[in-house]
């Protein structure tokens, strides 16, 4: 409980360390660098405050350079910073609409570059994007998304929502799929209590644009969810580690 407590204290003394100059720089279509910075800052302090260790998988089928659109499962809460730390904070998540009407917290995540997504208006999400790629024309970054659409309550890969992959055919990136693997024994939805562990991140066969644009999106949803699944079927040494 104590580690919790913590963690959700350094959790909001270091975002609003970072928040001013989020807002500001975003203003003026300047904060991208300091976002990324800003945001693997403040994942890596809450790993730490959480005893988090991660092991990562397959990262060496990324595309070097350029900007990917990666996919995967959601255990927990510690996802996002997990991925953050992952990617050096060069990567913006695709998040449900309501985070972005939180007061303060929603305008700084907008001014970092995230991207809402409302459930029931598919196409004003892929606007969005539209616009959020154009902007960020002259330096593209990695886009990320949950398309579960929530926290799997006991680590079973819940249903894709099928909206997702047209998103992600529209927005002409390599798609790379994920699987975390052990986050939800770090922290179960609803709890302060912290179980240190090490979480696995497994990155499977990117698919490239013109592969996906070519697929019928029913096509495209089967082979990432099929990624996706395989992820977390593969042995799980954090188990064993568990049980020393």
């Amino acid at each position: 409980m104590l580690r919790g407590v913590l963690t959700f204290v350094v959790l909001v003394f270091v975002l609003l360390l970072f928040m001013p100059g989020i807002l500001v720089l975003g203003l003026f279509g300047k904060g991208e660098r300091f976002s990324s910075w800003s945001s693997y800052i403040w994942s890596r302090a809450i790993l730490g405050c959480t005893g988090t260790r991660l092991r990562l998988e397959g990262e060496q089928k990324i595309p070097r350079g350029a900007p990917c659109f990666f996919i995967g499962n959601h255990q927990s809460a510690l996802d996002i910073p997990i991925l953050t730390v992952c990617l050096a904070g060069h990567v913006r998540f695709l998040a449900k609409e309501s985070l972005f009407r939180i007061p303060v917290f929603g305008w700084t995540i907008t001014s970092a570059g995230h991207i809402p997504i409302a459930r029931h208006r598919p196409r004003e999400a892929r606007e969005r994007l539209e616009r959020m790629l154009s902007h960020m024309s002259n330096r593209p970054i990695s886009l990320l998304v949950f398309p579960e659409g929530t926290r799997s309550p006991d680590g079973q890969l819940l249903p894709f929502r099928k909206g997702t992959m047209k998103i992600c055919q529209r927005a002409g990136l390599t798609i790379v799929p994920f699987t975390i693997d052990g986050s939800l024994a770090v922290q179960k939805r609803g709890s302060l209590r912290i179980n240190p562990r090490t979480v696995v991140v497994r990155f499977a066969d990117p698919i490239s644009p013109e592969e996906a644009a070519e697929m019928p999106t029913e096509q495209l949803h089967e082979k990432v969810y099929a990624a996706v699944a395989a992820g977390l079927a593969a042995p799980q040494a954090i188990a064993c580690e568990s049980a020393s």
